[in-house]
C-alpha cells in the first residue's frame, strides 16, 4: 500500500525542543558559573527559543504527503506571506532517500531538493507503519537501485 498521510504538528518535537532548552537552563543555574554568565546564558537561550519559534512559524508546513509510485511523490505545503496570508501549494518530487532515526522518518527528495522530517505522532498508525516499511526497504541497497 502507498503512503497517503495528512500531517499534523508534532507535539513530541515541541516537547523535546522545550525540554532541551530547560535542561540547558537548569544546568546553567545549578552549575558553578558566575551570576553574569548564568544570566547571559539564560537570556541567549530565551532568544534562541524565540528565534526557533519564529523560524518554525515562517517555514513551509507539510500538510499532506502522497506516494504516487516508488519514487514519485507529491506533498501539499502551506506557506505564510505578509502579502497573501496562508497559501497552499502542491509540489511534485522524486524520492532520493528514506531513513528511520528513532521516532523520525527522514525523506530526502530531488527535483526540487528538499528534506522532510516526519515524526511518529504526525501521522496515523497505518501510515507510520508504511513509512517504517519503506525505510527498511530503502536501507537495502539492492532494493532501490
Amino acid at each position: 500500500m502507498k503512503v497517503h498521510a495528512d500531517l499534523k504538528p508534532s507535539r513530541m518535537r515541541r516537547v523535546l525542543e522545550v525540554g532541551l532548552y530547560l535542561v540547558v537552563a537548569l544546568l546553567c543555574v545549578l552549575g558553578d558559573l558566575p551570576l553574569w554568565a548564568t544570566v547571559l546564558t539564560i537570556v541567549l537561550l530565551l532568544i534562541g527559543l524565540v528565534v526557533q519559534t519564529l523560524r518554525a512559524a515562517l517555514a513551509p508546513q507539510l500538510l499532506q504527503l502522497v506516494q504516487l509510485d516508488r519514487r514519485a511523490w507529491c506533498w501539499y505545503e502551506a506557506t505564510r506571506s505578509p502579502q497573501h496570508g496562508m497559501q497552499s501549494s502542491r509540489v511534485d518530487a522524486e524520492l532520493r532517500q528514506v531513513q528511520r532515526v528513532g521516532p523520525l522518518i527522514v525523506l530526502r527528495f530531488q527535483s526540487p531538493a528538499c528534506t522532510w522530517l516526519i515524526w511518529c505522532d504526525q501521522v496515523d498508525v497505518d501510515n507510520w507503519r508504511r513509512l517504517v516499511v519503506l525505510a527498511r526497504l530503502w536501507s537495502d541497497p539492492v532494493e532501490h537501485a
